[in-house]
């Protein structure tokens, strides 16, 4: 006997005669209701794959038959009404929907089996979908990943900072808001990638990134550069209050140590590990005479590493 259930809710002895003998053959278990109102009770214990609910029922008031369908509806339960050869208004609403059959008067077993089997081969196609639609999420959500994150670090790569440089600016500029873009150079990524691998580089830029979040509001958009450098993009902020933000970030960097293993064969000491020697920081702030677009900010940020 399968462990697959069946529940069924009639109060016709005939019919439900010839149902049992339709779920026996069909090799499914079945759960009899004694009445409408212990059928969302067995339903919720039992956890049938499939109902069949006698829609003509004295004893089913509107408001039951609402519950069971609402109910089905809700849990995926497919719903085999039995009905009578004329269908009322409200029961054609219903039907309407694809987890919702009926099976007409009189009843017989191979109109029965053939009923259940049919909606049963329903239910495992939706529950293949649905196995498949979960999968599609996993996958788009991978490939969003792979496309705005940078794969070493976990933070946004350069390409989605741009979009998002982009939009805001556009922004910006419509409402008349501040925006205020911050290009964190740090020298020694170079060293530790020489030392240690680009691997390493990455992994250290991200746990960098997850300092100055620290800083950051919800809002705000931390990003991996070109050149080994950060990029920090806060919205509705000028650059005064720019500076501050950046006073935070420039005293954690100062301080962070890399806990990267010391290497056997290298030549870098201990006081080498701590990367915020040369760290420095470029602001560059809209509204500006000389920003007119969301290029030309990161340019003016990065430009005050050289000059």
């Amino acid at each position: 006997m399968s462990d697959i259930k069946i529940l069924v809710v009639t109060d016709k002895a005939n019919e439900l005669t010839i149902i049992r003998y339709s779920v026996k053959e069909s090799g499914y278990s079945l759960v009899e209701a004694g009445s409408p109102s212990q059928a969302l009770e067995l339903a919720r214990s039992h956890k049938p794959y499939l109902m069949l609910l006698d829609a003509d029922y004295s004893a089913l008031a509107p408001k039951e038959f609402l519950q069971i369908v609402e109910y089905a509806k809700e849990h995926k339960l497919c719903l085999i009404l039995i009905i009578s050869e004329s269908l009322t208004e409200n029961l054609q609403k219903h039907l309407n929907r694809p987890s919702i059959d009926y099976i007409k008067r009189p009843l017989d077993r191979l109109g029965v089996l053939f009923r259940i089997k049919s909606v049963m081969r329903y239910k495992d196609v939706q529950n293949a979908l649905d196995v498949l639609r979960d999968k599609l999420k996993e996958n788009i959500e991978r490939f969003r990943q792979t496309v705005v994150l940078d794969e070493e670090s976990g933070i946004y790569n350069y390409n989605h900072l741009l979009y998002l440089l982009k939009r805001e600016f556009a922004r910006a500029v419509r409402y008349n808001l501040s925006l205020t873009f911050i290009s964190v150079n740090i020298p020694a990524l170079g060293e530790i990638e020489e030392k240690y691998g680009a691997r390493q580089k990455g992994r250290l830029l991200g746990e960098l990134a997850g300092s100055i979040k620290k800083s950051l509001r919800i809002s705000d958009i931390l990003a991996r550069c070109r050149n080994d450098r950060l990029g920090i993009l806060l919205v509705q902020t000028d650059n005064k209050n720019a500076q501050s933000v950046g006073k935070k970030i420039y005293r954690q960097l100062k301080t962070y140590r890399i806990s990267l293993p010391k290497l056997a064969d290298s030549d870098i000491s201990e006081e080498d590990l701590a990367i915020g020697a040369n760290i420095s920081l470029g602001f560059s702030s809209f509204p500006s005479n000389e920003i007119n677009s969301f290029e030309e900010l990161i340019t003016a940020a990065e430009a005050q590493f050289s000059s």
